[in-house]
């Protein structure tokens, strides 16, 4: 788990101390002085051991000729922002917090002009952090394909130290999009049931079935009342009886799963998984959202690859959901921001390369048909001529040498429609004719892009708004297997989320499983203070996959 210093921590630290120092003493000369004696070295500023960020502390005082920022209640104010910053997920170990503290009573020149610059550079790296994300993409990539936020941190300083109120400006840092909001409140409630000792741990054992008896159903029951999930747990009956039964499902529910009751491997693998792990989940969730832009617009879909699931977000209410299915482990969907554009209406598809290359070279290397028999047509990429198949010696020839399509048709695994939005990985969302799928409870089984479980409804919603359109060429279009483009009169945003923690508006938390991994590698990143990258790079694009 992370460590974090918590505002308890810093509370009492701030009541031991001996009181705040007056804004006359702060800003005293013999503050400037030492400030100027620490800035002026040629060696790099530490502190206590801690190193700042020495050439925008330098310049942020160069340019005020070495005049302390942070006097009297703007200090003050800063310092409780920094204190906080555990609230939002941050390490606020990262931002000083614990010798700022020590240093709130101190009067001499030395510690006061130590405590400006500790304040100064951890406003630096909290405002960074906060508002972009501590460990925010810094390039496009097959993980991510999102914009880079731009912020400038000693900006920041600049303005925050001149603020009428800098509580008040600071607040604006953190994003204010409801599920960022949501998901603060989780962490509170997940770390105060950490600190109240979690939940016990139901034991491994057989699958348990409603009806049945078993001597860890105490053990079941005490933790499910920890979770919330059950009401009390004052029973120690070794039976599995309904009531029992109708809370394992409502934990289920908030977990994905099957609501069925039966506790299986699935079940059993969620109630392992320990208050601790819960809180980084939910600190991991957080840094992602900040990441995105704060203000996702009046009308958006938003894709849930860790739920599988779809919405449509209209003036803030969710007025069309439904499953998805997303990329394979090995296949993974990426995370993005972008707009829908297009929806082109029977779709041909065009093998991406590497479904090519990966799955239908060994197959028509076995049967010279295969082509033929999912109706996929050969091309080649030199002249776009059609090539027969059965002429090709598939051993000696690459299979990238060709280009195949499937055109319009039943069978066609792009369905009746597909929704373009601009993005370095080219994929898409679109419909899908194998439905079964869409009826699994993990649904992670596509080359990376999302197939939809209501295209059509999708579609007659997003086309709504656009002029020309009506339910006669709607008609026109479905009644024959021709390809036809249609541009939405106003792109609608695009956000496709890794979210496996939130809260409902019910006030019920909800968990999904980390299906790519996303969550314990993100936290592992967190725990490390990252190097600067370079200038953010975009990727070349690739072939569509699906």
């Amino acid at each position: 788990m992370m460590r974090l210093v918590t505002g308890i921590t810093l509370a009492a630290l701030l009541a031991a101390a001996s009181g705040v120092a007056r804004a006359d003493v702060e800003g005293s000369a013999e503050v400037r002085a030492a400030l100027a004696a620490k800035l002026e070295s040629t060696v790099p500023i530490v502190i206590e051991g801690q190193p700042l960020d020495d050439e925008r502390v330098r310049a942020l005082y160069a340019a005020r000729a070495n005049a302390p920022l942070w006097v009297g209640e703007r200090g003050d104010a800063l310092a409780r922002v920094l204190a906080d910053a555990h609230t939002h997920g941050l390490d606020a170990a990262e931002y000083h917090v614990t010798s700022i503290a020590l240093r709130s009573g101190s009067s001499t020149p030395d510690q006061l002009a130590e405590r400006d610059l500790l304040l100064t550079n951890g406003l630096l790296r909290y405002a960074r952090d906060v508002h972009r994300g501590r460990i925010a993409p810094r390039h496009r990539t097959e993980d991510a394909d999102l914009d880079v936020r731009q912020l400038d941190p000693a900006g920041v300083v600049e303005m925050a130290s001149g603020a009428d109120d800098v509580q008040a400006f600071l607040d604006e840092l953190p994003p204010h999009n409801p599920r960022y909001l949501q998901l603060r409140e989780l962490l509170v409630r997940y770390r105060r049931l950490a600190a109240e000792g979690g939940w016990p741990m139901l034991p491994d054992g057989p699958k348990l079935t409603p009806g049945g008896a078993d001597p860890s159903i105490p053990v079941l029951r005490r933790q499910l009342v920890a979770t919330g999930d059950l009401v009390s747990a004052a029973s120690e009956s070794t039976v599995y009886d309904e009531h029992l039964a109708a809370a394992v499902a409502a934990f289920q529910r908030r977990h994905g799963l099957v609501a069925d009751g039966v506790i299986g491997a699935a079940t059993r693998a969620a109630l392992g998984i320990d208050v601790t792990a819960r809180v980084d989940q939910i600190v991991a969730n957080l840094e992602r959202w900040r990441w995105f832009p704060d203000e996702l617009g009046e009308r958006y879909v938003q894709v849930n690859i860790a739920d599988y699931s779809l919405e449509l977000v209209e003036h803030g209410v969710v007025t069309l959901s439904m499953p998805v299915v997303v990329g394979r482990r090995d296949r993974m969907t990426p995370i993005l921001a972008s707009h829908i554009t297009r929806l082109t209406f029977n779709p041909s598809w065009t093998v991406p390369e590497t479904i090519a290359r990966k799955d239908m070279l060994a197959k028509v290397r076995r049967n010279v048909d295969y082509f033929a028999s999912e109706g996929i047509r050969v091309y080649s990429r030199s002249n776009r001529f059609a090539v027969d198949p059965a002429t090709v010696d598939w051993e000696a020839t690459g299979i990238m040498s060709f280009l195949l399509r499937q055109p319009p048709g039943p069978s066609n695994p792009l369905g009746r429609v597909r929704f373009d939005f601009p993005n370095v990985n080219a994929v898409y969302l679109h419909d899908s004719p194998s439905r079964s799928y869409f009826t699994r409870p993990v649904r992670a089984f596509s080359s990376g892009c999302i197939r939809v479980g209501r295209a059509l409804d999708l579609a007659e919603r997003l086309l709504s708004e656009t002029p020309g359109w009506s339910s006669e060429r709607r008609d026109a279009i479905l009644g024959a297997w021709r390809t036809r483009d249609v541009t939405l009169g106003t792109p609608v945003p695009l956000y496709v989320v890794y979210q496996t923690a939130w809260l409902d508006e019910a006030g019920i938390a909800h968990f999904r499983g980390d299906v790519y991994g996303r969550d314990r590698r993100l936290v592992e990143a967190m725990q490390r203070r990252p190097t600067p990258s370079a200038a953010p790079a975009r990727m070349a694009s690739r072939p569509p996959i699906t």
